[in-house]
């Protein structure tokens, strides 16, 4: 069964009990019985309203020197369109940044993958101000439903839930299916070249115990869904950093660019709520790392990285403190 196949025809439901996972986040409560605020403090505990993430940013980045005429902003999220409505994290910074006189350069597509690689990058970095100074934001993203289900969201026109993010809940199902059946994902590259590359890589940082045991591909619960999204974070950041580094480690990079700021974590889509209140629920970010790259000595090439998670978010290092 390919990834795409498994995405579409698992059931969504069964009536097993799934099998606890290895660390956190642990799926402490079946699915349904949380809500959307209980679920987001037991596997997301450090994610914020998008708003307060925001303003915690751009006070920082102020300070750092930020103005309307000198930042280059870009993005790296999944292509999902629940991630590009007026009130998405991408949205409220470009317009505290640009003030929606630049546009957000897209780097992500499936899951929040920068797949745009050496040459997208490269077009990036050449359209940055003189002396200028860049943003990028990433990360994968998740749904939780007003009833707490992690993985599914209340979309515009829907009657019922929707998966989030597909991708990478699919490749997951992909991976438990293949475990099930005793064989390996058969790869199908010519149709899903991205979804394709989530599966295969996927497999290599799931650890022991995090890939369920002994369950149908269909049923999946809060933690795994949690865990899953964590460990497709993994796979953004590496990307992430393997582009970055065909770009910085060159010194004539810094003859034009003066600062490269990061901005990765998880995005969590809240939806539309069905009841009384039809209005998009504000989304909520999971900071994971907030840092800037410069260079300090042109001539000697000294690439200086600083954390300005700490001092930003009072956080240090969450995923660590999180087991992962």
């Amino acid at each position: 069964m390919t990834a795409r196949e498994a995405r579409i025809t698992a059931p969504a439901t069964a009536a097993l009990a799934a099998a606890p996972l290895l660390g956190r986040p642990a799926a402490a409560a079946a699915i349904g019985d949380t809500s959307f605020e209980a679920s987001v403090r037991e596997y997301f505990p450090g994610a914020m309203p998008n708003s307060q993430v925001a303003s915690r940013v751009l006070t920082t980045l102020k300070k750092r020197g930020h103005s309307l005429d000198n930042t280059l902003f870009g993005t790296s999220i999944c292509s999902d369109e629940i991630n590009s409505v007026p009130g998405s994290m991408g949205a409220i910074l470009q317009r505290g940044l640009t003030n929606n006189r630049g546009g957000i350069f897209n780097l992500g597509g499936l899951g929040g993958l920068p797949f745009v690689g050496k040459s997208g990058f490269g077009a990036f970095f050449s359209h940055c101000p003189v002396d200028g100074k860049v943003v990028i934001m990433f990360g994968p993203h998740v749904g939780i439903s007003q009833s707490g289900i992690v993985g599914k969201v209340e979309r515009v026109g829907m009657t019922k839930l929707s998966t989030a993010c597909g991708a990478g809940i699919g490749a997951y199902k992909a991976l438990l299916q293949a475990k099930m059946d005793g064989n390996g994902v058969q790869a199908d590259w010519s149709k899903d070249r991205q979804e394709e590359w989530i599966v295969n890589e996927l497999q290599d940082k799931l650890k022991d115990g995090e890939l369920g045991r002994g369950l149908g591909s269909g049923f999946l619960n809060n933690g795994q869904m949690a865990t899953v999204t964590y460990r497709t974070y993994d796979l953004v950041w590496d990307l992430m950093k393997s582009g970055l580094d065909t770009s910085v480690t060159d010194p004539a990079f810094w003859e034009k660019v003066t600062e490269v700021t990061l901005l990765g974590g998880v995005v969590i889509n809240q939806g539309h709520y069905k009841g009384s209140r039809k209005a998009m629920m504000e989304d909520y970010f999971q900071p994971f790392a907030f840092q800037s790259w410069r260079a300090q000595d042109l001539d000697d090439y000294v690439l200086v990285k600083e954390d300005l998670l700490r001092n930003t978010f009072q956080m240090k290092n969450p995923k660590k403190q999180l087991g992962f």
